[in-house]
């Protein structure tokens, strides 16, 4: 299917989203060997019963109890699990299922559930909630699985260490890696008979999990290498164990990650029964995001679904930093390439929980726009403070933050100002979540300048677990990541390792007042800051209104770093982009997407190889660099490049401009930085 037929409906993928998803990747990468504990389904089960909303089904499908049908069928919203956002207003029609299996479930477990009215843990809140979403958690048939096979036959892999990758010439043997030699024939035949073992155990799910432990160390074997590259050692060990089932199990597939080292298409073909859930916004640097992924996979596998990541908690802190423009292209994916599984890692902040309520309802009836949905839930949910609450969740909702500088001062300003005209108790206490939600962004603010010291740890987890009971970050997960900073303390151990905190009896549970009388310090530390510059989306508005006065080039150069990216706007025809590095052996790829993704190529490209690619004309496009470290882009034809950052040769050659607060083009100077206000220059000949 050709990607030029994808809805107008989709949003380009701004660049601060890019940005902040290179940051966020980097940050994990660095905090690899950090202690915690993930939690996995066999080991936290927070699945909706009958008591609840939605019953498990063992099929991939789930079934609504007489309670559930009875719920949804009122004319009920829940934006959040806490009372004030449960709403009775009229309700998007729910098409059929497009989804059968949306998994908003944290990978590191939700939080217990506290009651803010009574201060107790309610077993089933989040469950509720996720019913009356109609998010599901069954199995992720994609986790990652080949460490539970090597410790289901510790015996045998300790007695067969040539199981296991070799390194450089050594076998580590167990206890020392979890990769496979997916060369072996013996360990094959194992992970056969274990997938089996499995299926007869769990007979009503569908697919089962041959994903690779995570991270790197694949074998290097003579037999191993001559497979190919990670991708294909992974996927072709995926194809030995679909086809040891098929006989015996037609239905039933094996599930895997096209994901970090084995992103990349395998040169063979894979079996019918081998399912792939693309992870195109995280860890993998081989094709753009994430179209480039989904472009190359479509056109080699029909059975594809979509892994990817909306906001991890420990990765952000819990931070208001999700990209949603990129998530929002993201889901629809699956349904443009006959996929109907979504599955993706999560954060529980407030307000990643309400822009996941928002985006249940465009997962069950794609037909909805974005618009649509968001402007109901500011007229559901803050009917007389709607224009600061929109200023404040179209930055905290497209990934501002990662910006730094001033947001915390922007976003008292927007809940002061919007809490001083809400009219009833309930527009109140929402508000009242935001300011227990900002409350919380200061004290990691301080936190994180010193993370070691004993003063600021006692702090920032004291105000975790005393705020609980507002339920606006996920306590669970980030004392679990954090428990480096405590675990060699044995006080501070015993205190904050996560159990349900009714356990914790020096917890003192934050009310009303002192929600407010926080926030009133707050404003005295972070000084109310009204927003006053423009949002990148009411940049690209502009440029693509202005383009008549706006001048063109006929020739430009831009150093481009792997997964980075530009826009240009294109006037003619067609362009030519010829990159130029100095890797040897290599290929860089570049994509070139349009600005309602109405339009898709992607090209490998040898070094000072030429591209021509016919565009339509006047329409913005982003262009990006994969697999290359630093490729120069040298781009002919009638085109204005909108760019991030500037160089020497830029200051030298052209001029920058940006849209005032006027809305009127204006001539600014080259900085080595974009400040928040400008997150991209508008390139032009010089006068």
């Amino acid at each position: 299917m050709s990607y030029k037929k994808i809805s107008t409906c989709l949003l380009i993928i701004s660049l601060l989203s890019a940005c902040q998803i290179i940051r966020e990747n980097r940050e994990k990468k660095n905090l690899e060997d950090t202690v915690y504990t993930r939690v996995f389904e066999e080991d936290y089960n927070d699945s909706v019963t009958d008591a609840g909303l939605i019953s498990q089904n063992p099929t991939s499908q789930a079934i609504e109890s007489t309670t559930a049908r009875q719920l949804l069928n009122r004319n009920e919203v829940w934006y959040h699990p806490n009372p004030w956002w449960r709403i009775e207003t009229d309700t998007f029609e729910v098409a059929k299922p497009n989804v059968q299996h949306i998994n908003f479930s944290p990978d590191y477990g939700f939080s217990s559930y506290i009651d803010p009215n009574t201060n107790q843990v309610e077993s089933e809140g989040w469950n509720v909630w996720k019913g009356m979403n109609k998010f599901t958690k069954l199995n992720n048939p994609t986790t990652h699985n080949w460490q539970g096979f090597v410790n289901t036959y510790k015996d045998i892999f300790q007695q067969h260490p040539e199981y296991l990758a070799e390194i450089d010439g050594r076998r580590l043997g167990y206890g020392k890696t979890t990769k496979l030699c997916v060369s072996n024939v013996n360990m094959q035949k194992l992970y056969i008979q274990y997938t089996k073992d499995r299926i007869l155990k769990n007979p009503g799910l569908d697919i089962f999990s041959v994903e690779p432990s995570d991270g790197a160390g694949f074998c290097t074997c003579e037999k191993c290498t001559k497979i190919g590259n990670v991708s294909n050692q992974v996927f072709y060990l995926a194809n030995i164990v679909a086809k040891g089932i098929k006989k015996e199990y037609p239905n039933k597939y094996v599930g895997l990650l096209a994901y970090y080292t084995h992103a990349e298409v395998p040169t063979f073909d894979l079996e019918k029964n081998v399912f792939v859930a693309l992870a195109p916004s995280g860890f993998q640097t081989i094709y753009n995001r994430p179209l480039g992924l989904f472009d190359a996979w479509h056109k080699k596998h029909k059975e594809l679904g979509l892994y990817s990541y909306l906001n991890i908690p420990q990765w952000a802190s819990e931070q208001p930093r999700l990209g949603s423009k990129g998530f929002l292209k993201e889901i629809k994916l699956p349904l443009k390439i006959d996929s109907k599984f979504v599955i993706y890692e999560s954060g529980t902040n407030i307000n990643t929980v309400l822009f996941a309520s928002l985006i249940s309802k465009l997962l069950k009836n794609p037909t909805l726009s974005w618009n649509e949905i968001y402007t109901k839930f500011l007229n559901d949910c803050f009917p007389n403070t709607k224009v600061s609450m929109d200023r404040l969740f179209k930055r905290w909702f497209n990934g501002s933050w990662a910006n730094g500088g001033n947001e915390i001062n922007y976003s008292i300003y927007d809940i002061d100002e919007a809490f001083s005209n809400a009219k009833d108790y309930n527009e109140q206490q929402r508000i009242r979540d935001l300011k227990a939600y900002v409350n919380y962004l200061v004290v990691y603010e301080d936190f994180s300048k010193d993370k070691n010291n004993t003063n600021l740890i006692k702090t920032y987890f004291d105000f975790l677990y005393n705020t609980s009971n507002r339920n606006i970050v996920n306590v669970r997960a980030l004392t679990q990541y954090f428990e480096k900073y405590f675990k060699d303390d044995v006080a501070l151990k015993s205190r904050y390792q996560y159990n349900n905190s009714k356990d914790k009896n020096w917890i003192k549970y934050t009310n009303d007042k002192e929600i407010d009388k926080t926030f009133e310090k707050n404003k005295t530390k972070y000084p109310p800051i009204k927003v006053d510059f423009l949002i990148k989306e009411d940049i690209e508005n502009l440029f693509v209104k202005n383009q008549q006065s706006i001048k063109s080039l006929q020739y430009f150069e831009l150093p481009i770093k792997n997964d980075a990216c530009f826009f240009l706007f294109n006037k003619s025809n067609s362009i030519t982009i010829k990159p130029i590095y100095t890797l040897k052996d290599s290929k860089t790829i570049i994509s070139i997407e349009g600005e309602n993704n109405d339009f898709f190529v992607q090209k490998f490209l040898e070094n000072n190889e030429e591209w021509k690619i016919n565009l339509p004309v006047n329409t913005l496009y982003k262009i990006t660099q994969n697999r290359i470290a630093t490729a120069t882009l040298s781009i002919s034809g009638d085109f204005t490049p909108l760019v991030l950052t500037s160089t020497k040769d830029m200051i030298k050659n052209y001029d920058a401009y940006k849209f005032n607060q006027k809305r009127q083009l204006e001539k600014i100077a080259f900085t080595d930085r974009i400040l928040d206000a400008y997150p991209a220059y508008i390139v032009m000949p010089k006068n």
